[in-house]
């Protein structure tokens, strides 16, 4: 086993047990509290993952949007690369998720307050929104959800439950990534 594959691993492990913590321990480390649920309705078929940020719903829209620059701002990418936009004007990224040990190619809605999006791998397609509610105080509610179907013989280990720590993994890093930027932009905007 290569050193970069027991990295990896590692920063699974850390993703999936951050993922367990008690909201307390969030406030206490002065992390942000992460919730990570099924979406109501959907038979556990669609996960989400949800955090305030500390940041303005402009800035927040930015590092989502802002496709080059992902493997330096979400340790869950390891690379991006910006296609030209599909037909009907969506962004096209191609990029690999450490988590997903995948390759994926994204085409993503981009509005204000929602991203959507669908995408596919060798062995799965994927589909998902991201709502950025405005809370009026210079921070924005974060909503992750996606939902993810297996394709060919992955459809054999696939199970619910895989598929639903996987997206609540990749929505634990995302958040993360998002609340380290959020903290960082304050620390330059106000000076200290």
């Amino acid at each position: 086993m290569g050193f970069r594959h027991l990295k990896l691993k590692r920063s699974v492990l850390l993703i999936s047990l951050i993922s367990l913590l008690p909201p307390a321990a969030f406030a206490q480390a002065q992390w942000p509290q992460i919730e990570l649920t099924d979406l109501p309705g959907t038979n556990g078929e669609w996960q989400e993952g949800a955090a305030v940020i500390p940041a303005p719903r402009e800035k927040v829209l930015e590092w989502l949007t802002d496709y080059p620059a992902w493997p330096e701002r979400f340790p869950d990418i390891e690379w991006a690369q910006v296609l030209p936009d599909d037909a009907e004007g969506r962004h096209v990224i191609k990029f690999r998720s450490r988590i997903a040990e995948a390759t994926l190619t994204v085409h993503e809605a981009v509005s204000p307050a929602l991203l959507v999006f669908e995408g596919s791998a060798t062995f799965a397609y994927t589909q998902g929104r991201i709502h950025l509610i405005d809370l009026g105080n210079g921070t924005t509610r974060v909503l992750m959800q996606s939902t993810a179907q297996a394709r060919g013989i992955a459809k054999l280990f696939a199970t619910k439950a895989l598929k639903r720590r996987r997206a609540h993994q990749v929505s634990t890093s995302h958040l993360l990534a998002l609340w380290h930027l959020a903290q960082a932009f304050r620390k330059w905007s106000t000076g200290t």
